[in-house]
């Protein structure tokens, strides 16, 4: 598990609170950005590797007009 300098991948730009699945600004899914005070270290990490590649889709949904949805199975 990596130490982060920051705890937290908020940026400040929540767009959950406006109805968007997932974050234009930090990435994140509402349920990750909900719980995140409560995810143990292994499951953040798990999230903060996740979020290069969102960040791409993001940019590719906001190219495309349209608002990025993620699928989670279980």
């Amino acid at each position: 598990m990596m130490k982060r300098s920051v705890d937290t991948p908020c940026i400040a730009i929540c767009s959950t609170a406006l109805g968007d699945q997932v974050c234009r600004g930090c990435a994140r899914t509402f349920q990750e950005i909900t719980q995140w005070c409560a995810l143990p270290d292994l499951e953040k990490d798990a999230v903060w590797e996740r979020l290069p590649e969102r960040h791409e889709w993001l940019g590719v949904a906001r190219a495309a007009g349209v608002l990025l949805d993620i699928v989670q199975f279980a």
